[in-house]
């Protein structure tokens, strides 16, 4: 397990083992000029001005000898990383991120008695073994298990406990004083109220060369494993791209989840052998570990994540190795423009308000499909909450002088559950150390210079990868992304086809699990009716084994609990989710999720 030390002012801890005093962190001398900073805690896993880190003392490492300020530290930090740095030249101790915030803290406070940790389950921990209550959020369960992901209106998955902001970090004076800082660069940075003396071209290539550069620098942490997740779509392909471009591909192998007759792993199969990347399976991922017991399931999904994902390595089967780097491109939806369908830039406050609520809780459909949303399943008291935070949003695009048609980019870049993102990547993967290299600091400026249409079609991610490896963009895609009007504006040749050659294939043993409380009943063994549904609808099979039995657990938590759901929930629509059999790809996925979410809500403390 993962554990991340709490650091807190103004508690006599009882809990010494896992927690630092304020105080204690504070009182130690420094030498100059070798020695401003010691790195209390780390978590994740990055760079820090360009040395791959995955600890504590890797991040003192990199630090040693530098005298930055903290702002300019934060700048250097790539990766999902979130550290406790104390200052001894200003006898400060500051809580911060990567410039993004793929990492977070998360924080309780109460007064001038405040704890804060970068893991939520940690921190949770420390506040219960110091008898203070804390109290898991229906509301936040109720958004992960539907959206897929909780925040917008909601703070985090237990009431009381904060989330440290983007473009934000904390200060800490030695009398215990906390406060929050606004980046002084931000604006600078994403590229807002000031002419960028960067053409679009010019952009193009310094991200592209950013995205190589993080490939680089991630991969020269000591590993056993280098592992590129790689599926038939732009992200992913983003990365590969920039591996080759990087000239590592000869240490990497890929891997990709789903069966053999995917589209995703066939397209996988044959790029890995167009470059002559070995391609990569683990040994007792799928099916050894797939309990069938609820409350197994239960207890190897939020559980691990506090409340922040109902996905993680074990529900899934998966075994972890430890000694493996892998890279994977979450943040290339940001390249793509976030979300398929754009609000009018010309629309109404109101209706840019409506937008926002579709997304952030599901009211509506995105893909003009009553079936997936069901027009939505949250109480009026969720939709007025969730639109004071739509309200928000506007305001701050307003505030920053950001064009009305970014609102969906500043939507799912500021989406307060990007704390997600630290947390799962940690947890929803059979890999240790992994990072984002599509996540650069240049990335909100070239996205706020690409016209609309080359950020919703994907053509941005196309030049992106034509940019990092020219070639790869023609070759096959799990979708029709190099149109002729594409390869009409950028002048290029037509569609390539992959050659004939052959790539190893290699399965590597990933070792014992790490979480194993009781015994494992039986796993429900797929029919070929069940396969014929997962290639239809391109999940894995254990979302289509699962439906039923996940409907009937659904279906207790309504008769037992049903006035705690009503505040939370439609229930009328609710109902119509676990009655009607699942046809499409979300519902599958939020079936699954959502009993995973109530599980962990309605669980023990």
């Amino acid at each position: 397990m993962y554990e991340a030390p709490v650091i807190s002012n103004s508690f006599d801890t009882k809990n010494k083992a896992t927690s630092i005093p304020l105080a204690q962190i504070l009182s130690s001398e420094s030498t100059r000029p070798t020695h401003r900073y010691t790195v209390v805690s780390f978590y994740g896993f990055g760079s820090v001005f360009r040395t791959p880190v995955a600890s504590a003392e890797e991040a003192q490492s990199a630090l040693e000898g530098r005298v930055p300020g903290i702002e300019e530290i934060i700048l250097n930090l790539h990766g999902n990383v979130a550290l406790t740095v104390v200052d001894h030249w200003e006898r400060q101790a500051f809580f911060i991120s990567d410039f993004y915030g793929g990492g977070k803290h998360f924080i309780w406070r109460s007064g001038n008695r405040w704890a804060i940790s970068s893991s939520l389950s940690d921190l949770v921990t420390f506040l219960k073994s110091e008898e203070i209550q804390v109290t898991k959020s229906l509301e936040s369960a109720a958004l992960v298990g539907f959206v897929g992901y909780g925040g917008g209106a909601v703070q985090s998955s237990y009431n009381g406990i904060a989330v440290s902001e983007q473009f934000k970090f904390l200060s800490c004076l030695p009398n215990g004083e906390l406060s929050s800082i606004q980046h002084s660069k931000a604006a600078a940075v994403l590229g807002i109220a000031q002419d960028s003396s960067l053409n679009q071209d010019s952009l193009l290539e310094a991200t592209a060369n950013q995205i190589k550069q993080n490939v680089q620098d991630f991969s020269a942490y000591p590993a056993k494993h280098r592992v590129v997740q790689l599926t038939g779509g732009l992200d992913s392909r983003t990365v590969f791209a920039a591996l080759v471009a990087s000239g590592q591909e000869a240490s990497y192998s890929t891997y990709t989840y789903g069966l053999e007759e995917s589209p995703d792993v066939q397209i996988a199969r044959k790029l890995s052998a167009e470059y002559g990347v070995t391609t990569t399976s683990f040994s007792g991922m799928r099916s050894v570990l797939a309990a069938s017991d609820p409350d197994m399931q239960h207890h190897w999904s939020l559980e691990q994540t506090a409340g922040l994902s109902s996905v993680t390595p074990v529900s899934l089967g998966m075994l972890r190795v430890p000694n493996s780097v892998v890279l994977s491109g979450g943040w290339g939806e940001m390249y793509r423009g976030g979300y398929p369908d754009y609000p009018d830039p010309t629309a109404s406050n109101e209706d840019k308000i409506q937008w926002i609520l579709n997304w952030v809780l599901r009211t509506g459909s995105p893909y003009h499909t009553s079936r997936i949303a069901f027009g939505g399943l949250f109480s009026a008291q969720m939709i007025e909450q969730s639109r004071a935070y739509a309200q928000m949003i506007l305001q701050e695009i307003a505030d920053m002088e950001i064009s009305s048609s970014f609102v969906s980019e500043w939507l799912y870049l500021r989406w307060s559950t990007r704390f997600n993102v630290a947390e799962t990547t940690r947890v929803s993967s059979p890999f240790v150390h992994r990072a984002d290299p599509l996540c650069t600091t240049n990335m909100m400026q070239l996205i706020f210079n690409t016209p609309l249409q080359d950020r919703r079609d994907g053509s941005l991610q196309l030049d992106l990868i034509r940019t990092l490896s020219s070639g790869m963009e023609r070759l096959p895609f799990d979708k029709d992304y190099l149109t002729a009007e594409y390869r009409k504006s950028r002048s290029i040749g037509g569609a390539l086809e992959y050659g004939t050659n052959s790539t190893e294939h290699r399965v590597l043993e990933a070792g014992k699990p790490y979480l194993v409380t009781s015994q494992l009943n039986k796993a429900q063994r797929p029919t070929e009716a069940d396969k014929k549904e997962s290639l239809r609808v391109k999940m894995p099979l254990r979302f289509i084994v699962r439906a039923k039995s996940n409907q009937d657990r659904l279906k207790q938590y309504l008769e037992n609990h049903s006035a705690d759901m009503a505040e939370v929930f439609d229930i009328q629509k609710f109902n119509k989710l676990v009655t009607q059999a699942p046809r499409t790809r979300p519902e599958y996925r939020r079936l699954e999720s959502l009993t995973s979410a109530l599980d962990w809500y309605f669980g023990s403390n």
